[in-house]
């Protein structure tokens, strides 16, 4: 899941958010719901939500894996939990009650917006580029090329591709 973190802070990643309806300029502001449902559509995870009570609408949006795990655009936390502390400690340590819930179709949505064009368009993008990645390593693999030097081919696609 590092890769989604590589992918989205990408040109090609921007130009998807700043082209949408977004209501936030970031993956973390605004851009949260696009990426959510672009994994939702990739993996088929369930969306979460962090949702403030007081205001009734979600603020912040991630899906949760199988393992139980958060998945957002500032990585992979361990539960829901641990994602709903690290979020009131980062983003909105004022925010008043909030509570991680599943996503439900229908729900008050409030500022952050779904934009299904711009999901669809990440979710190919993240796609296409891990499967590049896992051709390149696989190439490598088959040619008795050692971990470490997979591990360098890996350091040289972040650095040049995915900066």
């Amino acid at each position: 899941m590092k890769d989604i973190k590589k992918i989205i802070n990408s040109d090609a990643a921007y130009e998807i958010l700043d082209s949408s309806n977004s209501a936030g300029s970031t993956w973390t502001s605004g851009g949260c719901a696009i990426l959510a449902k672009a994994l939702n559509t990739i993996y088929n995870y369930r969306i979460y939500v962090i949702y403030n009570r007081n205001f009734r609408s979600p603020e912040h949006f991630g899906v949760m894996t199988p393992t139980g795990s958060i998945i957002d655009a500032d990585g992979e936390h361990s539960s829901s939990d641990e994602w709903l502390q690290f979020f009131k400690e980062n983003e909105m340590p004022r925010a008043g009650e909030l509570i991680v819930y599943p996503y439900a179709s229908g729900m008050k949505m409030g500022e952050i917006k779904f934009d299904q064009e711009a999901s669809d368009s990440l979710a190919e993008l993240i796609k296409n580029q891990q499967i590049i990645r896992e051709t390149v390593r696989s190439v490598l693999r088959e040619n008795s090329i050692k971990e470490v030097a997979i591990d360098k081919a890996d350091d040289f696609w972040n650095n040049a591709y995915m900066s």
